[in-house]
């Protein structure tokens, strides 16, 4: 798919409630056209999660934090930077998912992206969004995960990005 089709593309995947993978090479501008998109649909921030610098699950799921409930020691999580803050309307965006290795932090992104739309017990907000990118699957790009895998290929609409010569010069 070409930028001009993805950016017409993915408003309507966004208001349908589905992650769009975008799958293309460095320096594309897939990052770029998700900031524009999010400037675009109103949104109030676009947060740009790196997921090669996760080191493990607690970096999505937030920190534990041990509190008092009917006199029993419970573990409750410190919601990370990223989630939105009450009325904020927050645009994900999934950098580098290829990348990620440890399957804890593959396991929270799913749930992060199932339709409930929850990290643990925090519940995203109905106008929150996600986007996921990543590079292609091939010997270029070290680190890079099976994109054949049928859990990882269920919860997101993969889509192939290349930009024509113009749209990449312009």
């Amino acid at each position: 798919m070409n930028q001009k089709d993805l950016k017409r593309t993915l408003p309507f995947l966004i208001k349908a409630g589905i992650v769009p993978l975008i799958i293309g090479h460095k320096g594309t501008g897939k990052t770029q056209i998700s900031y524009a998109l999010g400037k675009e649909l109103g949104y109030d921030r676009v947060y740009n999660f790196r997921l090669a610098l996760c080191s493990d699950a607690g970096d999505i799921t937030g920190l534990p934090n041990f509190i008092m409930v009917d006199d029993e020691e419970r573990t409750s999580f410190r919601p990370p930077e990223y989630l939105p803050r009450k009325g904020e309307k927050v645009l994900i965006v999934l950098d580098e998912i290829n990348r990620v290795q440890n399957r804890q932090i593959l396991n929270a992104i799913f749930q992060m992206v199932e339709k409930d739309r929850k990290i643990g017990t925090y519940e995203f907000p109905a106008d929150t969004a996600i986007i996921a990118l990543a590079n292609p699957a091939t010997a270029e790009y070290s680190g890079t995960l099976d994109f054949r895998d049928e859990a990882f290929k269920s919860r997101f609409c993969h889509i192939f990005y290349s930009p024509t010569n113009e749209e990449y010069l312009s």
